[in-house]
Protein backbone atom coordinates (compact mmCIF):
# COMPACT_ATOMS: atom_id res chain seq x y z
CA UNK A 1 0.00 0.00 0.00
CA UNK A 2 1.40 3.39 -0.99
CA UNK A 3 1.71 6.16 1.60
CA UNK A 4 -0.90 8.32 -0.15
CA UNK A 5 -3.41 5.44 -0.12
CA UNK A 6 -2.72 4.86 3.57
CA UNK A 7 -3.33 8.56 4.32
CA UNK A 8 -6.57 8.56 2.34
CA UNK A 9 -7.76 5.46 4.19
CA UNK A 10 -7.13 7.05 7.61
CA UNK A 11 -8.12 10.65 6.83
CA UNK A 12 -11.30 10.44 8.93
CA UNK A 13 -9.32 9.36 11.99
CA UNK A 14 -6.83 12.18 11.42
CA UNK A 15 -9.70 14.68 11.13
CA UNK A 16 -11.32 13.44 14.35
CA UNK A 17 -7.99 13.63 16.19
CA UNK A 18 -7.36 17.15 14.86
CA UNK A 19 -10.78 18.29 16.10
CA UNK A 20 -10.15 16.67 19.50
CA UNK A 21 -6.75 18.40 19.69
CA UNK A 22 -8.42 21.72 18.89
CA UNK A 23 -11.05 21.15 21.59
CA UNK A 24 -8.28 20.12 24.01
CA UNK A 25 -6.40 23.33 23.27
CA UNK A 26 -9.43 25.50 24.07
CA UNK A 27 -10.38 23.53 27.18
CA UNK A 28 -6.83 23.84 28.51
CA UNK A 29 -6.63 27.52 27.59
CA UNK A 30 -9.94 28.40 29.27
CA UNK A 31 -9.21 26.33 32.39
CA UNK A 32 -5.69 27.73 32.68
CA UNK A 33 -6.95 31.28 32.18
CA UNK A 34 -9.62 30.89 34.88
CA UNK A 35 -7.12 29.62 37.44
CA UNK A 36 -4.56 32.23 36.40
CA UNK A 37 -7.18 34.89 37.14
CA UNK A 38 -7.86 33.25 40.53
CA UNK A 39 -4.10 33.15 41.21
CA UNK A 40 -3.69 36.83 40.32
CA UNK A 41 -6.79 37.67 42.36
CA UNK A 42 -5.27 35.98 45.41
CA UNK A 43 -2.50 38.60 45.36
CA UNK A 44 -4.69 41.59 44.54
CA UNK A 45 -8.06 41.13 46.23
CA UNK A 46 -9.04 40.25 49.79
CA UNK A 47 -11.50 37.33 49.75
CA UNK A 48 -12.80 34.86 52.26
CA UNK A 49 -10.49 32.07 51.05
CA UNK A 50 -12.24 29.45 53.15
CA UNK A 51 -15.39 30.19 51.16
CA UNK A 52 -13.48 30.01 47.85
CA UNK A 53 -12.06 26.59 48.71
CA UNK A 54 -15.56 25.26 49.29
CA UNK A 55 -16.26 25.99 45.63
CA UNK A 56 -13.19 24.06 44.51
CA UNK A 57 -13.89 20.55 45.68
CA UNK A 58 -10.69 18.61 45.06
CA UNK A 59 -7.45 18.31 43.15
CA UNK A 60 -6.29 14.88 42.06
CA UNK A 61 -2.79 13.67 41.13
CA UNK A 62 -2.74 9.98 40.34
CA UNK A 63 -3.74 8.23 43.55
CA UNK A 64 -3.69 11.32 45.78
CA UNK A 65 -6.80 13.47 46.09
CA UNK A 66 -6.77 16.73 48.03
CA UNK A 67 -10.08 17.83 49.48
CA UNK A 68 -9.52 21.51 50.13
CA UNK A 69 -12.73 22.14 52.11
CA UNK A 70 -11.57 19.58 54.70
CA UNK A 71 -8.07 21.03 54.81
CA UNK A 72 -9.41 24.60 55.03
CA UNK A 73 -10.90 23.99 58.48
CA UNK A 74 -7.45 23.21 59.94
CA UNK A 75 -5.39 26.01 58.36
CA UNK A 76 -4.84 29.65 59.14
CA UNK A 77 -5.74 32.22 56.48
CA UNK A 78 -2.08 32.67 55.43
CA UNK A 79 -1.50 28.93 55.18
CA UNK A 80 -4.73 28.50 53.26
CA UNK A 81 -3.75 31.30 50.90
CA UNK A 82 -0.39 29.65 50.21
CA UNK A 83 -2.06 26.28 49.55
CA UNK A 84 -4.63 27.95 47.29
CA UNK A 85 -1.91 29.72 45.27
CA UNK A 86 0.05 26.49 44.84
CA UNK A 87 -3.17 24.70 43.91
CA UNK A 88 -3.85 27.31 41.20
CA UNK A 89 -0.23 27.19 40.01
CA UNK A 90 -0.38 23.41 39.52
CA UNK A 91 -3.59 23.69 37.50
CA UNK A 92 -2.24 26.59 35.42
CA UNK A 93 0.95 24.64 34.63
CA UNK A 94 -1.00 21.46 33.76
CA UNK A 95 -3.39 23.44 31.56
CA UNK A 96 -0.56 25.27 29.81
CA UNK A 97 1.24 22.01 29.00
CA UNK A 98 -2.00 20.42 27.78
CA UNK A 99 -2.87 23.45 25.63
CA UNK A 100 0.58 23.71 24.05
CA UNK A 101 0.78 20.01 23.25
CA UNK A 102 -2.76 20.12 21.80
CA UNK A 103 -1.92 23.21 19.72
CA UNK A 104 1.22 21.69 18.19
CA UNK A 105 -0.51 18.34 17.68
CA UNK A 106 -3.35 20.10 15.87
CA UNK A 107 -0.82 21.64 13.47
CA UNK A 108 0.77 18.26 12.79
CA UNK A 109 -2.60 16.62 12.16
CA UNK A 110 -3.71 19.50 9.92
CA UNK A 111 -0.64 18.99 7.72
CA UNK A 112 -1.27 15.22 7.62
CA UNK A 113 -4.91 15.88 6.74
CA UNK A 114 -3.76 18.01 3.78
CA UNK A 115 -1.51 15.15 2.60
CA UNK A 116 1.81 16.63 3.77
CA UNK A 117 2.96 14.54 6.78
CA UNK A 118 6.59 15.53 6.20
CA UNK A 119 5.96 19.26 6.01
CA UNK A 120 8.94 21.16 7.48
CA UNK A 121 6.70 22.67 10.16
CA UNK A 122 5.86 19.23 11.56
CA UNK A 123 9.46 18.58 12.60
CA UNK A 124 9.50 21.91 14.44
CA UNK A 125 6.17 21.12 16.11
CA UNK A 126 7.44 17.73 17.27
CA UNK A 127 10.53 19.45 18.71
CA UNK A 128 8.35 21.95 20.55
CA UNK A 129 6.14 19.18 21.98
CA UNK A 130 9.29 17.39 23.15
CA UNK A 131 10.63 20.55 24.80
CA UNK A 132 7.29 21.23 26.52
CA UNK A 133 7.19 17.64 27.83
CA UNK A 134 10.78 17.82 29.11
CA UNK A 135 10.10 21.10 30.92
CA UNK A 136 6.87 19.75 32.41
CA UNK A 137 8.64 16.55 33.51
CA UNK A 138 11.04 18.70 35.52
CA UNK A 139 8.64 21.34 36.86
CA UNK A 140 5.28 19.67 37.43
CA UNK A 141 6.25 16.87 39.86
CA UNK A 142 8.27 19.31 41.95
CA UNK A 143 5.46 21.88 42.05
CA UNK A 144 3.11 19.09 43.15
CA UNK A 145 5.65 18.02 45.79
CA UNK A 146 5.85 21.60 47.10
CA UNK A 147 2.04 21.64 47.33
CA UNK A 148 1.97 18.35 49.26
CA UNK A 149 4.80 19.46 51.54
CA UNK A 150 3.03 22.76 52.26
CA UNK A 151 -0.23 20.97 53.11
CA UNK A 152 1.54 18.46 55.36
CA UNK A 153 3.50 21.19 57.12
CA UNK A 154 0.43 23.41 57.58
CA UNK A 155 -1.59 20.49 58.98
CA UNK A 156 1.31 19.63 61.37
CA UNK A 157 1.72 16.11 60.01
CA UNK A 158 4.92 16.64 58.01
CA UNK A 159 6.91 14.59 60.54
CA UNK A 160 4.85 11.50 59.69
CA UNK A 161 5.40 11.69 55.92
CA UNK A 162 8.21 12.64 53.58
CA UNK A 163 7.86 14.26 50.17
CA UNK A 164 10.18 13.33 47.32
CA UNK A 165 11.23 16.00 44.87
CA UNK A 166 11.71 14.08 41.65
CA UNK A 167 11.39 14.07 37.87
CA UNK A 168 8.64 12.33 35.91
CA UNK A 169 10.87 9.94 33.99
CA UNK A 170 8.09 8.66 31.69
CA UNK A 171 7.27 12.16 30.43
CA UNK A 172 10.97 13.05 30.26
CA UNK A 173 11.64 9.94 28.15
CA UNK A 174 8.65 10.74 25.89
CA UNK A 175 9.98 14.27 25.39
CA UNK A 176 13.43 12.99 24.46
CA UNK A 177 11.92 10.48 22.02
CA UNK A 178 9.93 13.27 20.37
CA UNK A 179 13.12 15.29 19.93
CA UNK A 180 14.69 12.28 18.18
CA UNK A 181 11.53 11.78 16.11
CA UNK A 182 11.63 15.43 15.04
CA UNK A 183 15.08 14.80 13.56
CA UNK A 184 13.65 11.88 11.60
CA UNK A 185 10.83 14.13 10.38
CA UNK A 186 13.38 16.76 9.28
CA UNK A 187 15.13 14.11 7.23
CA UNK A 188 11.76 12.95 5.85
CA UNK A 189 10.95 16.54 4.85
CA UNK A 190 14.32 16.78 3.08
CA UNK A 191 13.66 13.52 1.19
CA UNK A 192 10.15 14.73 0.29
CA UNK A 193 11.57 17.96 -1.13
CA UNK A 194 14.14 16.01 -3.15
CA UNK A 195 11.44 13.66 -4.44
CA UNK A 196 9.14 16.57 -5.38
CA UNK A 197 12.03 18.34 -7.16
CA UNK A 198 12.68 15.29 -9.37
CA UNK A 199 9.05 15.11 -10.57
Amino acid sequence: MRASEYLEKNIKLVTVLRVLAQIGFWVGAVLGSCFLILLAGSFLIKFDWKLITKLIMHLEFGIIRYKLPLIAERLSVNELLTVFRLFCSVIVLNSTVFSLVSLYLKGILFAVEKGHPFAPGNARRLSLIGIVLIISALLLPNLQAILVHTILHAANIDGMFSVNFTVNTAILFAGLLLLILSGIFRYGAYLQEEYDATL
